[in-house]
């Protein structure tokens, strides 16, 4: 008798009111698919309801025969058009010409006071990240917000204050599965994913696997972001924080010029600089992209960033 042929597991969707949201599969697998065509019924691997026009033919031993002659055995063949791929290039904002200059990367953290305005994000000068808070009860329809708008988004991440290895997989699983779509993870405070030596190891370890990059402070002497380095898990730092004590217009602007300075006067070191979606944040980035000294530096996707410091 031939072995029964062994179906994949089918690729779970993300029902949140769109066909397209899809949910993550399990770390395990180191893949994520994207439906190519949202309205289309979605034809699984081990789905043996719909079987393709296409044949194979796969030969099996004759137990019954004394001689060399193979028994032809059909089998149906199922195709699959959805797509495989890391999430940080699936889910990547459009990549821009950095034209040789050093990179900045700015990340936008969203909250549930403030809102986004699609008219904003189209407006602006330059490529920003979002960063998504699961806390968020709105998270998964943020989410899908962004991506209509064609803007990438990293998670805020943390691990609890005495977090083992086993935590690591836990958690960056549920926050995976929670929002699906987006290129990244971001500490939500300084040391939130480096509790100790062996959970520093293992986060690259799971992004390798979810295929996502990640962005850390800077903590001691960066070894979270030293061992990703290693591990080859896209990865980059942030340099500042522009507004977390409710900093003016002016003082923001301030901080993008000494970001500025930084990359242009470091080797190849990425610059990141996290921000909040207040107004008084956005009036002072949107007169900072117009002057002069924001022309010295590539405004570019945190994606894109982390990539190209992967790729160096």
């Amino acid at each position: 008798q031939p072995e029964a042929q062994r179906a994949a597991p089918p690729q779970p969707k993300n029902e949140h009111g769109n066909a397209e949201a899809i949910r993550a599969p399990s770390l395990e697998s180191g893949q994520i698919v994207v439906p190519s065509d949202p309205a289309a019924p979605q034809l699984r691997r081990g789905d043996q309801t719909t079987p393709s026009d296409d044949k194979t033919n796969v030969t099996m031993p004759n137990d019954q025969t004394n001689d060399t002659s193979l028994a032809q055995v059909q089998v149906d063949a199922i195709e699959t058009e959805d797509p495989y791929g890391k999430a940080i290039d699936l889910y990547a904002h459009e990549r821009v010409n950095d034209e040789g200059k050093p990179k900045l990367s700015i990340v936008l953290m969203t909250d549930e006071l403030n809102a986004i305005d699609p008219n904003l994000v189209q407006a602006l000068p330059i490529p920003v990240t979002f960063a998504i808070d699961p806390i968020n009860p709105s998270a998964d329809a943020l989410l899908l917000s962004l991506r209509e708008l064609e803007q990438e988004a990293v998670i805020l991440a943390d691990l609890p204050p005495q977090a083992v290895v086993q935590d690591v997989d836990i958690a960056l699983s549920a926050l995976v599965n929670l929002l699906p779509r987006t290129v990244g993870f971001i500490e939500r405070q300084a040391g939130a994913l480096q509790q100790s030596r062996d959970v520093m190891l293992h986060v690259p370890e799971v992004l390798n696997r979810t295929g996502h990059g990640l962005i850390v402070y800077e903590k001691g002497l960066n070894t979270l972001a030293k061992e990703a380095i290693k591990a080859g898990t896209p990865v980059a730092t942030i340099y500042r924080d522009l507004d977390g004590a409710d900093q003016n217009e002016r003082t923001i602007r301030r901080f993008l010029d000494g970001a500025v300075f930084r990359a242009t006067n470091s080797a190849s070191e990425p610059i990141v600089v996290l921000a909040r979606l207040r107004p008084e944040t956005m009036s002072a980035i949107l007169i900072w992209a117009l002057q002069e000294r924001a022309q010295n530096i590539a405004v570019v996707p945190v994606s894109q960033l982390m990539q190209s410091d992967a790729e160096n």
